[in-house]
């Protein structure tokens, strides 16, 4: 089932959808774009979809996997048997599982404290879930900071608010 939770529209023929699709016991947040649509058409496009979005997330969840030449109509069933089958790609490497992250989230980081905030946002941009990790390393949080501001910078620079770059960005712990 796909739950579309928030649009962004891009242009004047095309937005991108945030949703939660729930395949058994899993929730996964995925998003995608789509044509201008709401209501029940985005509704009927989405659940079109569905098999691709799936597929798309069991690449995510099985890196590696060569599924192509397992029985199936279609790439999600021969994925599907691939897994009823062990995880075992023709060379005889079993691929694990690995944890499913969403594709979308808005990530908060508190470089003191080391920990990282994932927020997810609904319609009308009000919170639903939060996930934090305190696993994160203080340096490993500060080079996503930097990163995360060269990337705004270089957004900023692609639509004009900015004309030159600085060099470096430092982060500077007070």
């Amino acid at each position: 089932m796909i739950t579309p939770i928030s649009i962004r529209i891009i242009d004047e023929n095309k937005q991108v959808v945030y949703f939660k699709l729930i395949d058994g016991i899993n929730e996964y947040f995925w998003h995608g774009n789509t044509p201008i649509l709401e209501g029940q058409p985005l509704q009927n496009y989405l659940d079109g979809q569905l098999d691709k979005i799936k597929l798309l997330i069991l690449d995510r969840l099985y890196p590696g996997a060569k599924y192509q030449t397992f029985e199936g109509e279609t790439d999600l069933e021969k994925f599907e048997d691939w897994i009823a089958k062990g995880c075992k790609n023709p060379d005889g490497t079993v691929i694990k599982k690995v944890p499913f992250n969403n594709s979308w989230s808005e990530v908060e980081v508190d470089a003191k404290a080391g920990i990282e905030k994932s927020v997810f946002y609904g319609k009308n941009d009000e919170e639903i879930d939060t996930y934090v990790d305190a696993n994160i390393s203080v340096s490993d949080t500060q080079a996503m900071i930097k990163q995360l501001a060269k990337d705004i910078q270089n957004l900023q620079r692609r639509l004009g608010w900015v004309k030159t770059m600085p060099k470096d960005i430092e982060i500077v712990e007070k």
